[in-house]
């Protein structure tokens, strides 16, 4: 694999580790606690995230 791409793929995979963080971060952000709406939507944010980053390592393979 072209060594650009590759480190692109490694880029995306590191930014996908900190929009996590951030989400996180932003549903405490207004009362220090995640309400029972926030958990839902971090759930499905890091799902759709590990769904992405299984997509990326399958072309990095």
């Amino acid at each position: 694999m072209n060594q650009f791409i590759k480190a692109q793929c490694r880029n995306m995979d590191s930014c996908l580790s900190a929009f996590k963080q951030s989400c996180r971060a932003g549903a405490l952000q207004d009362d220090g606690v995640a309400s029972k709406e926030e958990e839902l939507i971090l759930k499905r944010l890091e799902k759709a995230c590990e769904k992405f980053r299984s997509e990326i390592n399958k072309v990095m393979e």
